[in-house]
């Protein structure tokens, strides 16, 4: 009998990250209350401009969680579990890797902001993320045996061996809409707060598989389906003025869903929601 054990962890996750948007969304809120009144007239009476465009591009500083679970897949003698047969008694074991480790991620997009007082406003953009996939080892095989990924191929391994992954390239396409809030305002900088949600647009996602002992012996295995995800944000950043211009600086930790996991490797393969920490740069022009 085959068996699967895969320690998913994703309410914990999503707990961290939903009292870290409440946080940032209390303080967003209560900040402006502290400043005088004076300060808070509408831009649109001053004359100040009241809306901004521009370009940005992101890096990804770093991640936590895992997008792949670790686990086990045992099987007692020739079986095929769902889309993977091995020919005789072996475990495969799943090691437990995050998201730098699979995808080097760089993110551009447009943003177009309106604001309604010093200290308010709203924003809805469109990003592309461009994710360059890694080689990592991804599974362990306990003993001698053939595996066969139904309909991709299979590898057959002398002995105990590992199963080296390499991740192709992808690209995503995302939408999203928030609040920014400048709870400091200055003549020619601010400090701002942030919160995102949106929508994120994938491709299916293809790996080449291959044994650590054989390199030159690989199959093209379908890794993640194609899917759309969720994710929300919030973040801090700075503003500086720089006559109809406006350069922004921030860092944000993101929040996303579970990524879909194709049917040819459900069985070794779970995935998590993750935690990743974009840093982004903007040049806005004010009108």
């Amino acid at each position: 009998m085959v068996s699967g054990a895969f320690e998913p962890g994703a309410m914990e996750m999503m707990e961290r990250i939903f009292a870290l948007f409440g946080f940032v969304a209390l303080v967003a809120l209560l900040a402006p209350l502290s400043t005088h009144a004076a300060e808070t007239e509408k831009i649109a009476a001053s004359g100040e401009q009241a809306g901004s465009l521009g370009p940005s591009v992101t890096f990804n500083s770093g991640s936590s969680g895992d997008l792949i679970d670790s686990g086990t897949l045992n099987f007692t003698g020739t079986q095929t579990f769902k889309a993977i047969t091995l020919n005789s008694p072996a475990t495969i074991t799943t090691t437990a890797v995050s998201f730098d480790d699979i995808f080097k991620e760089t993110g551009f997009g447009v943003e177009f902001s309106s604001r309604f007082t010093d200290h308010l406003g709203v924003h809805a953009g469109v990003s592309l993320k461009a994710l360059n996939g890694k080689t990592f080892d991804g599974f362990g095989v306990s003993a001698a045996t053939q595996i066969d990924f139904v309909g991709s191929g299979s590898l057959t391994a002398a002995g105990a061996d590992t199963i080296r992954v390499k991740m192709d390239d992808a690209t995503e396409w995302g939408i999203y809409g928030g609040v920014k809030v400048h709870p400091l305002v200055f003549e020619k900088y601010s400090l701002y707060l942030r919160g995102d949600v949106g929508l994120l647009s994938s491709d299916e996602i293809k790996a080449r598989f291959s044994l650590v002992s054989n390199p030159g012996d690989s199959i093209k295995v379908e890794f993640f389906e194609r899917e759309i995800q969720f994710f929300g944000n919030g973040g801090a950043g700075v503003e500086i003025r720089m006559g109809n211009f406006d350069l922004q600086g921030e860092i944000r930790a993101e929040w996303r869903d579970k990524r879909a996991v194709a049917d040819g490797v459900q069985d070794i393969v779970g995935s998590n929601s993750i935690v990743t920490y974009p840093v982004s740069f903007s040049l806005m022009w004010r009108f």
